[in-house]
């Protein structure tokens, strides 16, 4: 029986529009933190928060980016869940604090992103469980998922390791999201509750996304997620070196951030090399066998 495949709403609206969405939302954060006010849905008072959330969308930009082309749902279906599982997080953070929102701003750039930003995380969910729904109808292997190619397990240091990182992201994720005033504890730098919620979204992202990843246990999906994992850690490093005294490493909270970044980069390294590695030839390879005779010479 065939693999199911990804659906073309999917592709396009999810993965298609969502990075380009996710990744002009990204620059903005990262490259002009100092000027939400006038730039961004929201006005984010800390250049650090502002870079730090600009990472996080340029990794979620990637991963859409990288799933676009990925031609089974086998291979999308846990960055599919993951980014919606981030996307319906902020949608509710944005609920919960329109308030904040640069609704009665006289900058033009930030009155339309607040209500671009706001109609996006409104009908992203609901739109998602749409497509999702249309996509689980598509033909495809039953749930044994009977005469598929057989998947390359993980191997086990790497799993743990993607096991450990999603659990601590989620747990982390949720606690900030349901007591965003925990962040003075749990978070390296100050963040007021819409930026702790929205840092939680994304921590939540991540974190389902490497939980499926280790429960799935399928080496040849790890391309997208790992590239986004190190991309994400890179990132992150960038936007914390470049606002002094934002992360001390000698304290409990900088050095758990320290540590869970890098082993971002170096899991997610490991995962998408191991990907590439195991993708099949572009070209079918010839069959065993005698080498054909030469014609005997004319005359």
């Amino acid at each position: 029986m065939p693999e199911r495949t990804v659906t073309p709403q999917i592709r396009t609206f999810f993965f298609g529009l969502g990075s380009a969405f996710s990744g002009i939302a990204g620059l903005i954060l990262f490259l002009f933190p100092e000027k939400t006010d006038s730039l961004f849905a929201w006005t984010i008072a800390r250049g650090d928060t502002a870079n730090f959330l600009g990472a996080c969308f340029l990794g979620i930009s990637l991963l859409s980016f990288l799933s676009y082309s990925v031609p089974s749902w086998r291979g999308v279906r846990v960055a599919f869940v993951g980014t919606l599982t981030f996307v319906t997080a902020m949608a509710l953070a944005t609920l919960l604090h329109l308030d904040q929102f640069n609704f009665g701003s006289d900058e033009p750039i930030a009155l339309a992103a607040a209500w671009l930003w706001t109609l996006v995380y409104i009908a992203a969910p609901i739109a998602s469980g749409v497509l999702l729904s249309r996509q689980l109808q598509e033909p495809g292997p039953v749930p044994a998922e009977e005469g598929r190619t057989p998947a390359t397990p993980i191997v086990p240091g790497l799993r743990y390791l993607f096991l450990a990182q999603g659990t601590l992201l989620s747990v982390v994720g949720v606690v900030l999201f349901v007591a965003p005033g925990t962040a003075d504890s749990l978070w390296p730098w100050p963040l007021t509750a819409l930026p702790a919620r929205a840092v939680a979204s994304f921590l939540l992202g991540f974190g389902v996304i490497l939980l499926g990843i280790g429960r799935q246990n399928e080496a040849e999906i790890l391309e997208p997620p790992g590239a986004a994992c190190w991309w994400l850690a890179v990132l992150a490093g960038m936007a914390i070196t470049r606002f002094e005294h934002s992360v001390d490493i000698g304290t409990p909270t900088g050095l758990i951030f320290g540590v869970v970044a890098l082993s971002l980069l170096l899991g997610g390294v490991a995962g998408e090399l191991a990907a590439r590695r195991l993708r099949a030839p572009t070209g079918p390879t010839p069959p065993p066998g005698p080498r054909p005779r030469r014609p005997p010479p004319s005359g």
